[in-house]
C-alpha cells in the first residue's frame, strides 16, 4: 500500500501547483487585467477580492505576508502575452516565487547556476528576491548564501515563450553598492541546436 500511495501523493503535489483560471476571474479581479509597462502591486490582502485571496494567500508559499516593500506583483509581459506574478514568501531567508497566469496558474522553476563541482545550470522554484525591470522587460533575481553571506548573485531573464536565463553576475556585498561582475552571459548559437530545444 505504501508503494501505491507514493506516486499518488507526488501527483497531488504537482497538481497543487497548477490552478485553473476561470473566465469570470478577470471581471472581479482588476490585477488580472494588468497591461504591459503598467504592473499591479497588491500591498494588502484588502486590495484583492476575497474570491482571489484563496488562490494566492498561503498556497504559493506558506506564510505569505504583504506590505509596501514586499507586494504581490502582476506584470503583463506583452499585449496578449501571459501574466507573470511575483509572490513574496516568508521563511528563514526571504525569497520569491514566479507564477505564470494564462489558461492555468502555474508556478515556474527557472535555470540557476549549480553549486555542484561540475558547474553548469539546474532549475529551482525559489529564486531569491525577484524584481521586474520595465525598461528592459526583464526579470532580475538577486540572492545570497548562508555559507558565504558576503557573496551576492544576480541573474537576468527575458521572456521568449518562456523565461530564458541570459546573464549571471556576482558581487561581494561589502562595500555597498554592489560592484557586479559578469560570470556568464548568453550568446546567440552559431548554428541552430538540433534535438530537444526551446522555441520562442
Amino acid at each position: 500500500m505504501r508503494n501505491v500511495m507514493r506516486p499518488l501523493i507526488a501527483a497531488a503535489l504537482v497538481l497543487s501547483a497548477i490552478i485553473p483560471v476561470r473566465s469570470q476571474d478577470a471581471a472581479v479581479a482588476p490585477h488580472l487585467n494588468a497591461q504591459p509597462g503598467q504592473p499591479v502591486m497588491i500591498k494588502s490582502w484588502s486590495d484583492m477580492p476575497a474570491s482571489q485571496q484563496e488562490r494566492w494567500r498561503g498556497k504559493p508559499c506558506y506564510g505569505t505576508k504583504l506590505d509596501d516593500e514586499r507586494p504581490i506583483q502582476f506584470h503583463r509581459i506583452a499585449l496578449g502575452g501571459p501574466l507573470i506574478v511575483l509572490v513574496p514568501c516568508v521563511s528563514i531567508i526571504a525569497h520569491d516565487e514566479i507564477w505564470r497566469v494564462q489558461s492555468i496558474v502555474e508556478r515556474l522553476s527557472l535555470a540557476v547556476p549549480s553549486s555542484g563541482p561540475t558547474g553548469g545550470f539546474a532549475t529551482a522554484p525559489s529564486l531569491g528576491i525577484l524584481s521586474w525591470d520595465n525598461v528592459t522587460n526583464s526579470l532580475i533575481s538577486t540572492s545570497t548564501s548562508d555559507m558565504i553571506p558576503d557573496l551576492a548573485w544576480r541573474r537576468t531573464y527575458v521572456w521568449s515563450g518562456e523565461m530564458i536565463l541570459i546573464k549571471v553576475e556576482s558581487a561581494m556585498n561589502r562595500p555597498y553598492p554592489y560592484q557586479w561582475q559578469t560570470e556568464w552571459e548568453a550568446k546567440p548559437w552559431r548554428t541552430v541546436p538540433k534535438g530537444p530545444a526551446a522555441s520562442p
